[in-house]
């Protein structure tokens, strides 16, 4: 496994990436290539292809935030076919070790995600989401109790969502 980190150049010759990209998230919550790019040549944002040999899978893209001095985590996914192998959990300790190395919070990575509770929500999309929250709690993630809504990404559609943390992993 080795984990990538991609500049434009490189993401936009990498179909496989914007693949995994697109089963991954719903239309509605999904950024567009260019704003990606954009993200993977800002100094503060970070893209990542989680590699298995020539396969993607995985990916993330983060930003820091310099001003309130937090790493805010768009986007992290795995595929399907390698979910429960722990390649989750070695990329997001690699962005915690990222964090650590960047950030002297005691919050220090920042994340949305989906509500698993949310209403009209069940059967499989209810499991994905419950799984999601699982995975991240197991991997230190914390949830923040408040009412929160995801600004539109697509220009039309809020999401109530639930915002995460992980707290700093190394002492002061």
């Amino acid at each position: 496994m080795e984990i990538v980190r991609l500049n434009s150049n490189t993401l936009l010759k990498d179909k496989l990436w914007f693949s995994l990209y697109e089963i991954s998230f719903p239309a509605e919550e999904r950024e567009s290539k260019e704003v990606i790019c954009k993200t993977a040549d800002n100094k503060n944002g970070i893209v990542l292809a989680l590699k298995e040999g020539n396969a993607i899978i995985g990916l993330v893209t983060c930003q820091f935030l310099p001003t309130v001095s937090l790493l805010f985590i768009v986007y992290l996914a795995i595929a399907s076919e390698y979910q429960n192998m722990q390649f989750g959990e070695k990329i997001f300790n690699y962005l915690k070790s990222i964090s650590d190395k960047m950030i002297n919070q005691k919050i220090q990575g920042l994340w949305e995600i989906d509500k698993p509770y949310e209403n009209g929500i069940s059967g499989n999309e209810f499991t994905k989401r419950k799984r999601r929250e699982s995975f991240f709690i197991k991997n230190g993630g914390k949830i923040i109790n408040t009412d929160y809504v995801q600004p539109p990404v697509d220009g039309n559609t809020f999401v109530n969502m639930n915002l995460m943390y992980f707290p700093r992993t190394t002492p002061n």
